[in-house]
């Protein structure tokens, strides 16, 4: 056959485009033949039938393919035996171009820097726990079980008796009920008993106690009737301490046995306050307004600072935004605590009273500021931020 003549040959699964080709192969020439491409960025390339093989790196810049931009994906080596006896050998190898990324500028990196990560307080926060109105001896027993638990787990810090510990319904100003009312001495001895237990359940916390309008039914009534009576106290001896009125809610409570203050207010029940800090203060309550948070709002607009509150027996958290002359912000919080008294019947009070049971506690930082959350007992259960005890 003339080698001029063009037709195609096959020998063992390799293509050569003529007969010119093959005899380039097997009659000694050194010619190599064209590679076969897939697309741009794929190559298939077959080297020339010899004794020795390539490098594949040789044999890619043999096409003119830079092996720092093409990655070798696949190799095949073929043998046979030649007309002349001579085994040859070929390499047929597969190539993929490498993936360029294009980075976007970044102008000045060097004095780019992250952001700092938030930081937790290292000093952590005081607990603080607001209990008020038990109206002892009408106070709930379930809920006074599950916030003695709650104190022996949470041991807060700080312990703010809000006021109304005792009921002394028998010397309000209402008339006598006699399916509601308790005598003087049984209000003081399940006042006494709560509280006992109240610091028996957490030993570290320091109680404080404020004077409730119920408490004052005391010193009203001796006001009223027997004032030469009012802030009669054992013999003072000199050179020591004066002993707190014997008709005092301190005294006939046993606060000083129990290592609890006592906040005596100059005047009414309502001039007393407990400051937590400088951001946060604790009183009774004097306003009661219908619906929950009216009161404590109406309370934070009458100080013009944060306040906890009791005394209305419901529960609310509110807000209020201030702005100064220059525009600065300022956030305040008051809350109502609830009450830990019984709710049906309304003591004997009201009817299907609008009231809440539970507490109020507050998270105190060395700073003065705080962040203030509820407690709610409902239906046997109370619920504590994330927290259930029952």
């Amino acid at each position: 056959m003339d080698r001029g003549t063009l037709k195609t040959r096959k020998i063992k699964g390799q293509r050569y485009v003529s007969q010119v080709e093959y005899d380039r192969v097997f009659g000694g020439y050194d010619e190599v033949y064209t590679q076969e491409s897939v697309d741009a960025n794929k190559k298939e390339i077959t080297s020339e039938p010899d004794v020795k093989l390539p490098d594949t790196n040789d044999l890619l810049k043999e096409r003119n393919l830079d092996p720092d931009e093409w990655e070798v994906t696949h190799v095949k080596v073929n043998e046979w035996d030649s007309p002349g006896g001579i085994k040859l050998k070929q390499l047929t190898v597969s190539a993929r171009r490498k993936l360029q990324l294009v980075l976007p500028f970044a102008q000045e990196p060097s004095k780019y820097k992250a952001p700092a990560k938030a930081q937790l307080d290292k000093k952590g926060a005081e607990l603080v726990v607001f209990a008020g109105d038990q109206q002892a001896p009408h106070h709930d027993l379930d809920l006074h079980r599950l916030f003695c638990d709650w104190l022996r787990v949470n041991k807060p810090a700080r312990g703010i008796l809000m006021g109304d510990t005792v009921d002394f319904g028998g010397i309000s100003r209402h008339a006598l009920n006699p399916e509601w009312d308790s005598t003087v001495q049984e209000g003081v001895n399940a006042g006494y008993l709560l509280l006992r237990d109240y610091v028996q359940a957490s030993t570290n916390t320091r109680w404080t106690k404020l004077m409730g309008n119920h408490d004052e039914r005391i010193r009203q009534q001796l006001l009223l009737y027997v004032r030469d009576l009012y802030g009669l106290r054992a013999a003072d001896i000199p050179g020591e301490e004066q002993e707190s009125p014997v008709w005092c809610v301190s005294n006939l409570l046993r606060l000083p046995s129990l290592d609890i203050e006592f906040l005596a207010p100059s005047g009414g029940y309502n001039h007393a306050q407990a400051k937590l800090s400088n951001h946060l203060a604790a009183r009774h309550g004097w306003i009661a307004r219908k619906g929950s948070g009216a009161s404590a709002l109406g309370t934070l607009e009458a100080l013009g600072y944060s306040v906890v509150v009791g005394h209305t027996h419901r529960q609310s958290l509110v807000h209020k935004t201030t702005h100064d002359i220059d525009g600065t912000l300022s956030t305040l919080a008051a809350v109502e605590t609830g009450c830990l008294c019984k709710i049906q019947d309304g003591l004997g009070y009201t009817i299907a009273p609008d009231w809440q049971n539970g507490f109020a506690t507050a998270s105190i930082w060395p700073d003065g500021t705080f962040k203030l959350d509820l407690a709610t007992y409902v239906n046997g259960v109370l619920y504590w931020r994330d927290h259930r005890y029952s």
